[in-house]
């Protein structure tokens, strides 16, 4: 018996360029995880939907027929079957923003089942929507949920005996506690799609220990699944993960942007761990540039000068300059300290020509008003001033299934005047895009706050660039500046119909 396993990544309900670079290493290391763990190994292919929409212009994600049609063409491509082997199907709805187009994949599939087109031995879906709402996929077909990481639970699924049930079993999944019993990193299960990526991508950590109300990784408390702490590779192991992404790059990607990408939730969480990251990327980083992303509380400003040895660029989550804002974001305890923190970053980085830093900013999340969004943009003109050397990113407050905001609507309603319209906004095409629709509190509705943030984000770049000595530099702000504009404008030019929707 042969154990056949077709991974469908689902599409986007829209065109979105930031995922054009961002590959879905969650599935690289689930194909690693089966291939190394599985004897004899499964075959394994994948089915990236975003990239074949991307491929054939006339390839609609949401046209269920045309789904049909490209998923048996991939198993005869991909699979000869024998009368004993079993074949799995596993969707990965990784983000909400892919539901809609996970649920015409299982709709597809289902329909492909019933003219006996397939013979699936279990199809099962995983990912943070279903871990969260696993009833959202009743009467589509799912042979199983699997809640929370999928590695060990998805092994033991395979490896299972038995006939498909008639319901739906739901499968709490279990943290992997140690990384270093993952296999190693290889990009050559995922060889299909690869090379349309811009720059391949990693992880050498999970979990996050904080409880920002924004965040989905709440869901651990919100659902009752295994809350899971920060969890590393062991220092060496990291340098082969490292190795193996540069070494993926150089014979994929012909090594063209010799960038990498570390998506850890909060990178370097461990001082030491992170000393001996940086040392090693210090020696041997193969010329390439690398991004990463961590929070302004738990970074150490001893590690500035090792940060830019290694060529590292960051992300600082600031996310607000109002210490109110901060405060309900629960982003932190102490607001002024938080605040203070990243100014002695700033600062310190200037001094040895570091930078610039990315601010990740977040606009409109329940409570915000006109004077904390004064607050905020008060705060950036004085660091603009006093430190400079960083730009900023700005992003609205999205409903998403597991926040604190989702799993308390109620409480943040009655409390700040918030008004969410589109409370199951992934529902449908009509709705896909307004997630941040909502009216922040009494005082700021979601029109309002889009003007007030364009102006604000405007004014703020051009003080950026005024105050910026490198052409390369001005020329990377200019092109935020216009590419925040468009999408604001967008916002006000579509908010109209779909609040008329939202009406009807």
């Amino acid at each position: 018996m042969a154990i056949k396993i077709l991974f469908i990544d689902p599409s986007l309900p829209y065109d979105n360029p930031v995922f054009e670079h961002e590959i879905p290493i969650h599935l690289v290391y689930l194909a690693n995880f089966l291939m190394e763990k599985m004897y004899p190994k499964p075959e394994i292919e994948f089915l990236d939907l975003e990239w074949e929409r991307k491929m054939d212009k006339a390839f609609d994600p949401f046209n269920i027929m045309r789904i049909e049609r490209l998923i048996m063409s991939t198993i005869d491509h991909a699979f000869n079957f024998r009368r004993e082997d079993r074949f799995f199907v596993l969707v990965s709805c990784f983000f909400t923003y892919q539901y809609l187009s996970s649920k015409k994949v299982l709709e597809a599939i289902q329909n492909l089942r019933k003219s006996n087109s397939i013979d699936v031995f279990k199809v099962i879906v995983g990912g943070y929507h279903p871990t969260i709402l696993p009833g959202d996929f009743n009467d589509l077909g799912v042979d199983c949920v699997i809640r929370g990481e999928g590695e060990i639970a998805l092994l033991d699924l395979l490896s299972r005996n038995g006939n498909v049930s008639s319901h739906t079993e739901i499968i709490e999944g279990s943290i992997v506690r140690d990384l270093d019993m993952l296999p190693p990193v290889d990009f050559s299960v995922y060889k299909k799609y690869v090379p349309y990526y811009k720059h391949l991508s990693i992880t050498l950590s999970r979990g996050c220990p904080f409880n920002c109300n924004f965040c989905i990784e709440k869901k651990y408390k919100a659902f009752k699944c295994e809350k899971a702490a920060w969890r590393e590779y062991s220092p060496d192991r990291a340098k082969i993960e490292i190795r193996n992404v540069i070494k993926a790059s150089e014979s994929m990607l012909n090594g063209r942007d010799k960038q990498i990408g570390f998506y850890d939730p909060i990178f370097g969480f461990n001082e030491r761990w992170l000393r001996g990251v940086l040392e090693f990327l210090r020696e041997e980083n193969y010329g390439y540039h690398f991004w990463a992303e961590t929070r302004i509380d738990s970074f150490k400003k001893d590690s500035i000068t090792a940060m830019k040895a290694a060529n590292i660029s960051l992300m600082l989550g600031l996310e607000s300059g109002s210490p109110k804002m901060l405060h309900l974001m629960n982003k932190t305890k102490d607001p002024k300290g938080f605040l203070n923190k990243l100014e002695c970053i700033l600062n310190r980085s200037k001094e040895i020509n570091y930078g610039p830093f990315v601010l990740n900013l977040m606009f409109n999340f329940p409570g915000e008003n006109p004077k904390t969004l004064g607050e905020t943009f008060t705060y950036l003109d004085r660091l603009i001033n006093d430190c400079g050397n960083f730009t900023a990113g700005s992003n609205f407050y999205n409903f998403f299934p597991g926040d604190a905001i989702f799993s308390d609507t109620g409480t943040w309603e009655k409390e700040h005047g918030t008004k969410i319209y589109f409370k199951e906004w992934w529902k449908s095409q009509e709705t896909a895009t307004a997630g941040h629709i909502l009216d922040a509190s009494r005082d700021l509705t979601i029109r309002d706050s889009i003007t007030r943030v364009h102006d604000g984000m405007k004014a703020f770049f051009e003080s950026v660039i005024m105050n910026e000595t490198s052409l390369a530099k001005k020329l990377f702000v200019a092109n935020k500046m216009a590419f925040e504009g468009k999408i604001f404008k967008n916002w006000l030019l579509t908010i109209d119909k779909l609040l008329n929707y939202n009406a009807h």
